[in-house]
């Protein structure tokens, strides 16, 4: 890539990179004259003289889109054959940086974010303009956390300068629908899009994983993995209104970007919506009122003539919220063993599609560009796994080890794999393992079975926290409840117990939302005889955070005149993720979740000798909030425990 910073493309000098794109790179720049800031986008591709007018009209059409939800277009130009966007700049980056991957968001968190974006890809639609590239990194935040959709039309502009890269559309093709992959994209296109973001937003992971032209073959042909298999707990509305967005036929799609965004809006207030596991920061929900059962109209999936509706403002949090797992509503009478569902895997996805289906819509990938390559290194062994021979990983948690027949029962996807033949020291690394992920090099087998490749290593997969157990198991197997790896981080708090099983317990905290945690032999439980707390007790809790985002008690006790005086504080003991800059916001983990507290000036900071910009990156930090309401303050940080 091309240094430009000192450049001058022009009447702006770049000044420092903002960020880097397959299509372009993004550069703070401030006007030669003027003095003011913007953002300079440079587009990676030259352009001959038969695409320069391709370029300017496409960028003429950008920069008339006139919204509050859409970042401004303010010039566009050509130097020596680059072509370059001057917008407005958005000082609070995007809503990828502030929701990392792998975060999970509350509906009532993404319903704000939903709403914004869908008035201005209405708009956009009724202007006669298709976005073709909705993802995170491509909704930015003003100082007012106002959402700004960017790059309408980069990638057509990129398109008409026959910039053609697989490599750098790979970050795009993730969100892309089957008929935009096809070559016909439409407003239905980006309805899609959303939807693979919201999808990504409530389970922490994109439905399809995978190269370029895997990702691609999924959205035309493979249905997404079902959100309540990733979200225990989702609310049924909730997951048809996401799934009816990513239906493979454009016409079975909402009719238009509002109807989506109301729909959406309704289910988020289903009375069968999941309580989240931890909501902090924000108010707790209103009661939900009965909704009658959403009517779908078809889907005309043509440029519509419509006529763009007056723009509301939707205000945001004033903070970025935490992450959060939802579960169930609690029913204090039933214990619901706890089931942690891992992050998805394509390698074992059975379709229920023709092969012959499949391999016409694969000419149309081939036709995209890119396809016949991978066709010809083995892509159609990996897109029909099921056939017999051809290597291939299978990924899944460890359902039984049987010494005496040399079998392994392994669960991929809620479907039960049978590795035969598997030889004595591989059995014995195994003996205890049962529910842990694991990744097996195998070949397939005449009868549906599996072998392991000679000399291959088993490989325990990183990071994927607890696996199910079997969900479907057999006379002789029970369902285990198992527990992820404690770190060192904690959450300390005082809270009602909603609900109270032998194994696990709920309990309310200060700001609103609620902890699911579970107990064991480990925990503290002497101040109630051993015992969980029945509920609605007042409880003193420390909980340890796991490396799979669930939380373990470490001690559940009874609230003394000395911790009374913490009832509504939560103490977080985490890491921090950057540092904390001239805003004061200190951004930390704790396990899994993220967060992100303004410091006052009023804090405690006396670890930093009074600085609060002096809290650099990594650091152990013990971080104390109170909650007047739902309102946070932090009123002391220190260095954490054990540091």
């Amino acid at each position: 890539m091309v240094d430009r910073i000192g450049q001058q493309l022009g009447n702006y000098r770049l000044t420092r990179l903002v960020g880097r794109g397959g299509f372009a790179e993004v550069y703070l720049g401030e006007h030669h004259r003027l003095k003011s800031q913007a953002a300079i986008k440079v587009l990676h591709t030259q352009l001959s003289n038969e695409d320069i007018t391709t370029f300017l009209n496409e960028a003429q059409t950008i920069a008339r889109l006139e919204h509050p939800n859409i970042i401004q277009v303010l010039d566009f130009d050509i130097t020596d054959g680059v072509p370059f966007l001057v917008m407005s700049y958005a000082a609070e980056g995007t809503l990828r940086q502030r929701h990392p991957k792998g975060t999970q968001l509350s509906p009532e968190i993404i319903l704000p974010y939903v709403k914004q974006i869908a008035d201005a890809l209405h708009y956009a639609h009724s202007e006669k303009l298709i976005h073709r590239d909705i993802k995170p990194e491509n909704m930015l935040l003003s100082r007012r956390n106002q959402v700004l959709l960017s790059d309408f039309g980069i990638a057509l502009i990129m398109q008409s300068s026959h910039y053609q890269s697989l490599l750098n559309s790979a970050g795009t093709v993730s969100y892309m629908a089957p008929e935009q992959i096809q070559g016909k994209p439409r407003p239905a296109s980006d309805q899609y899009a959303l939807g693979i973001v919201i999808y990504e937003w409530l389970s922490g992971s994109r439905p399809f994983q995978g190269s370029f032209t895997e990702i691609a073959t999924q959205h035309v042909l493979a249905p997404p993995p079902p959100l309540h298999e990733k979200v225990p707990g989702i609310s049924p509305a909730l997951e048809q209104v996401v799934s009816k967005a990513l239906a493979k036929d454009p016409y079975q799609r909402f009719a238009n970007m509002q109807e989506f965004a109301s729909a959406f809006e309704q289910a988020c207030h289903s009375p069968l919506t999941a309580s989240p596991t931890i909501l902090l920061n924000q108010p707790p929900p209103n009661a939900p009122t009965q909704i009658s059962q959403l009517s779908f109209t078809p889907n005309p999936n043509s440029l519509p003539n419509m006529t763009p509706q007056s723009y509301k403002p939707v205000p945001l949090p004033a903070q970025p919220p935490s992450s959060y797992s939802p579960i169930a509503s609690p029913n204090p009478n039933q214990k619901t063993p706890r089931t942690v569902v891992p992050s998805y895997k394509p390698q074992r996805q059975r379709w229920n599609i023709s092969r012959r289906a499949a391999l016409m819509s694969m000419i149309g990938l081939i036709l995209v560009g890119g396809g016949l390559i991978w066709l010809l290194t083995g892509g159609v062994q990996r897109l029909f796994p099921s056939g017999v021979g051809g290597q291939q990983t299978l990924t899944g948690s460890l359902v039984s080890v049987n010494a005496a027949t040399h079998t392994v029962i392994l669960n991929v996807n809620g479907l039960q794999d049978t590795i035969v033949n598997v030889p004595d020291s591989i059995i014995l690394m195994l003996q205890g393992q049962v529910g842990k992920v694991f990744a097996f090099q195998v070949t397939t087998n005449s009868d549906g079975s599996f072998s392991l490749v000679g000399g291959s290593n088993v490989i325990p997969e990183s990071n994927q926290g607890t696996p199910p157990v079997n969900n479907t198991p057999n006379s002789n197997q029970t369902p285990t409840t198992v527990t992820g790896t404690p770190t060192a981080d904690t959450i300390q708090f005082i809270g009602n117990v909603q609900s109270s099983g032998s194994n696990s317990l709920v309990i309310s905290m200060p700001g609103g939302g609620s902890l699911s945690m579970d107990t064991n032999s480990s925990t503290d439980l002497g101040d109630f005889n051993n015992a969980p707390p029945g509920v609605n007790t007042l409880v003193f809790v420390v909980v340890n955070a796991n490396t799979d985002g669930s939380y373990t008690a470490r001690k559940i006790g009874n609230v003394s005149s000395t911790s009374a005086s913490q009832l509504n504080f939560i103490v977080f003991q985490g890491k921090t993720t950057a540092a904390v800059g001239s805003d004061n916001v200190i951004h930390f983990t704790v396990g899994t979740k993220a967060y992100a507290f303004t410091i006052p000036p009023t804090a405690d900071l006396t670890a930093f000798h009074g600085n609060a910009q002096s809290i650099g990156s990594g650091v152990r930090v013990r971080v104390e909030v109170q909650y007047n309401g739902s309102t946070p303050t932090v009123i002391k940080v220190g260095i954490a425990s054990g540091q």
